[in-house]
């Protein structure tokens, strides 16, 4: 697996195409005919994703939200947005 260096600033744009949905205690992330279960950390990066905020806002509000310290907040959301990512359901731009 390659290392990508990501900007702080970068910007998270979702693809329109993919909705958010709650049923009962589950989030699903759905595309198409494909739905995806997410969890409530991944669910906060999603949303902050919708909300245009930058990689490093992200962060802190992951951090804030479930009480991570940063280590583990940049760790969480270089994860879900890779993965994103590699769904092609987000962008990263400056």
């Amino acid at each position: 697996m390659d290392t990508v260096s990501v900007s702080s600033r970068a910007r998270a744009r979702t693809d329109f195409r993919v909705r958010r949905r709650r049923y009962n205690s589950a989030t699903m992330l759905v595309f198409h005919n494909d739905w995806f279960e997410i969890d409530q950390v991944t669910d906060t990066v999603w949303t902050a994703c919708e909300d245009g905020l930058t990689v490093a806002e992200i962060i802190q509000r992951v951090a804030a939200r479930h009480q991570l310290a940063l280590p583990e907040s940049m760790a969480a959301v270089s994860y879900a947005l890779g993965h994103f990512q590699s769904l092609g359901f987000v962008e990263l731009s400056e």
